[in-house]
């Protein structure tokens, strides 16, 4: 079972050397929050004295759309070497050696979710709103990485060949809006973003930041949203190979 691990992040990191695209999805949540942590407070202090507004709010926005895009990028990266093991028809292999079906795709889901866990840790840890208490902190960032398994995980269920899947990436993008609809939108109206895992995150970050005695609900319900999608992605995904 080692040995097939081992063998698959083997062949991964030679498909990411080889290959411009995963290669700039890899080192992409890295570059990432260094253009958040070094760009956006610069970019937003030189409208706050061109225009004399106040910029919290924007901060907020910017901080969410940063961090929802660090799971996309993982995600993607996931999704597009399902994608190229589904074309191949590898997944058939490796569902019949030691590893399983049930392993691989554990393997597959697992990397995404653990790069984007350090990296929202990281960019969580540098940002203004890392004063929040440390258990909401750790629960909020795992949350957050349940995001790339996801898109990984439909990208490989819906797609059925790379090119496919460039397409449903960009679709995946609208992942981002759910910021813009909690903060811009009217109350009454805003719900109907419900739909989107992205909209209970950043309820949850709302609740974190002005609301504590909502945060366990939307916990709860964040969670849920994203096991239950997973699980039918995973249902889908299983059919597809069986």
């Amino acid at each position: 079972m080692i040995k097939k691990v081992a063998s698959l992040a083997h062949s991964d990191l030679k498909n990411i050397r080889t290959d411009p695209m995963l290669l700039l999805a890899f080192i992409g949540p890295l570059i990432l929050i260094v253009v958040y942590h070094t760009g956006i407070p610069v970019g937003l202090s030189m409208l706050t004295s061109q225009f004399n507004v106040d910029m919290r709010l924007y901060e907020k926005l910017s901080f969410l759309v940063f961090l929802f895009m660090l799971p996309l990028i993982t995600g993607m990266l996931g999704g597009f070497l399902m994608l190229e093991e589904k074309e191949s028809q590898l997944i058939t292999y490796y569902s019949i050696t030691p590893l399983g079906h049930k392993g691989y795709v554990l393997f597959r889901l697992t990397v995404p979710f653990l790069i984007t866990f350090i990296s929202v840790l990281l960019f969580m840890k540098f940002s203004h709103f890392s004063s929040m208490p440390i258990i909401w902190f750790v629960f909020t960032a795992i949350i957050t990485s349940m995001l790339a398994p996801l898109i990984s995980l439909g990208l490989a269920s819906f797609a059925t060949t790379r090119v496919d899947g460039f397409a449903l990436s960009k679709m995946s993008s609208l992942l981002i809006v759910s910021p813009f609809i909690i903060f811009l939108v009217p109350s009454g109206m805003q719900w109907i973003g419900g739909v989107l895992p992205t909209f209970w995150i950043t309820k949850l970050f709302q609740s974190a930041w002005s609301n504590p005695s909502e945060f366990i609900v939307h916990l709860v319900v964040s969670i849920c949203v994203h096991l239950i999608v997973l699980l039918f992605l995973y249902r889908r995904f299983s059919r597809q190979i069986a």
